[in-house]
C-alpha cells in the first residue's frame, strides 16, 4: 500500500493487488481509502470483491473477445489474458486468467505511476498507465492507453466508486444520502432509487440524456461535514448509478476507439470537500 497525504486528505493506493485478485477490475492500483479528517468514504462491494475506487476496462466490450475462438484468449486491460469460455461476454462470469500481466509502479514526489504492457495476442496489444497525483483537496488519476497491436480496439473505461460515509460498516444507505449531477431529471430518479428501500438498485442514463456540460457529480450525507466530488475531463457516454444498502457507486463511462499506433489520454479527479 502507498499513502499520499497532505494537510487535508489521506489517500491509500493498493498497487500490489493486496485487496483485489480477481479477473474483472483493473489491478493497476485502486484507491483503497480516501479520507478527510475522520470522514472515510471508501467501502466494499461485498460478494463481487470490489473495494474503494476501482476502475474497469471493458464492462461489456473487453478487447479481442469477439475475435477469440472458444478456448482462446482475450484481454482485460489491467489484468491480463483471460480464456474465452462463453459465446457471449458475461461481465460477472469468472473467466480463467490464462496469463496474469503484472503492472509495475513507480513512486514519485506526491504521486505514484502504474504501468501495464499486455504483450500481443491475435493482433491485440495495449500499453496502459495510470498516474495518481495528490491535489490540495483530493487526488487526480491521469490515464494513458496506447494501441500497440495491429488491430483496432473499441472498448470502454469507467470507475466503480464504492462509496459510503464512515467506511465499511458505516452509515447505511437511506434518504439522508444525496447524489447530485446538476441535471434535475437524473437527480430526481436517483433520489427515488436511494430512498426506495430496495436491497439492490440500478439506473443508467445514456449520452442523449446527459447535458453537454456534464462532467461531474457530488455525493454527500446530511450528517457528514465532508462531501465527495468526481470531475472528469471528457463527456461521458453513459452515467450509471448502482448500489446496495451499504454502498453507492456512480459511474461515468468513457468510450475508447483506437487504431494501431493511436493513444488516448484522459483524467478523473476526486475531491473531499468541506460542506458549507
Amino acid at each position: 500500500m502507498i499513502v499520499l497525504q497532505n494537510a487535508a486528505v489521506r489517500v491509500v493506493i493498493d498497487c500490489e493487488s493486496e485487496l483485489y485478485r480477481g479477473g474483472r477490475f483493473d489491478r493497476q492500483g485502486l484507491i483503497a481509502s480516501f479520507r478527510r479528517g475522520p470522514a472515510e468514504f471508501c467501502g466494499a462491494e461485498g460478494e463481487g470483491g470490489g473495494v474503494g475506487l476501482c476502475n474497469e476496462f471493458g464492462l461489456a466490450d473487453p478487447v479481442g473477445f469477439e475475435d477469440a475462438q472458444q478456448g482462446g484468449l482475450f484481454l482485460k486491460i489491467g489484468v491480463g489474458w483471460l480464456q474465452k469460455t462463453t459465446d457471449q461476454y458475461r461481465q460477472v462470469y469468472p473467466y480463467p486468467i490464462a496469463e496474469l500481466v503484472r503492472s509495475q509502479y513507480t513512486r514519485l514526489d506526491g504521486a505514484v505511476r502504474c504501468g501495464f504492457d499486455s504483450g500481443e495476442e491475435n493482433g491485440y496489444a495495449v500499453r496502459c498507465s495510470k498516474t495518481y497525483t495528490l491535489t490540495e483537496d483530493g487526488v487526480s488519476v491521469a490515464f494513458s492507453l496506447e494501441n500497440t497491436g495491429s488491430k483496432a480496439i473499441a472498448t470502454s473505461e469507467y470507475c466503480h466508486n464504492f462509496l459510503t460515509v464512515n467506511g465499511t460498516g458505516g452509515l447505511p444507505v437511506d434518504s439522508k444520502y444525496s447524489l447530485q449531477t446538476g441535471c434535475e431529471p437524473i437527480d430526481r430518479a436517483v433520489r427515488d432509487l436511494i430512498a426506495g428501500g430496495q436491497p439492490v438498485y440500478y439506473a443508467a442514463f445514456d449520452r442523449a440524456a446527459l447535458p453537454d456540460s456534464f462532467r461531474e457529480w457530488r455525493f454527500s450525507h446530511e450528517d457528514s461535514p465532508v462531501m465527495f466530488r468526481e470531475s472528469c475531463d471528457f463527456h461521458p457516454v453513459r452515467f450509471a448509478v448502482w448500489g446496495t444498502r451499504a454502498v453507492i457507486s456512480a459511474e461515468c463511462f468513457h468510450a475508447l476507439r483506437l487504431l494501431p499506433g493511436e493513444r488516448a489520454v484522459w483524467s478523473r479527479t476526486y475531491y473531499l470537500l468541506e460542506r458549507v
